[in-house]
């Protein structure tokens, strides 16, 4: 069957980076706007092919790159990679959340009233 190399990190960026990039497996907390590329990797014989879901929907995206530019709070969800061949399927997923700027200055004033 297909396998696929994930990761397991918690990446939170809350400042503009010109590209995030994350590997399937990977928990994501970023600022709406940033670029993000999720790489998945496969392997097995024969090569399986490689599709991408949002929440469970087809993204209509093959490829073991998914790329999300200009990131908005909708774009927030669970992400799937799913590996096939004729051997099986194998898929793993990654949280992906995208914080607004109204959010943003609620998550730095809770943080300082915590500090005080």
């Amino acid at each position: 069957p297909p396998r696929i190399k994930y990761s397991n990190r918690k990446i939170t960026s809350l400042e503009n980076l010109d590209v995030v990039e994350a590997k399937i497996g990977d928990e994501l907390t970023l600022l709406a706007g940033a670029n993000v590329v999720i790489t998945c990797t496969t392997s097995g014989l024969p090569t399986p092919t490689v599709k991408w879901l949002k929440n469970g929907e087809d993204l209509s995206v093959n490829g073991s790159i998914l790329t999300i530019k200009n990131a908005k709070t909708e774009d927030s969800g669970t992400f799937t990679c799913e590996a096939v061949n004729r051997a099986g399927r194998f898929s793993y997923n990654s949280e992906f959340r995208v914080i607004g700027k109204i959010l943003l200055i609620f998550f730095c004033l809770s943080d300082w009233a915590k500090r005080t």
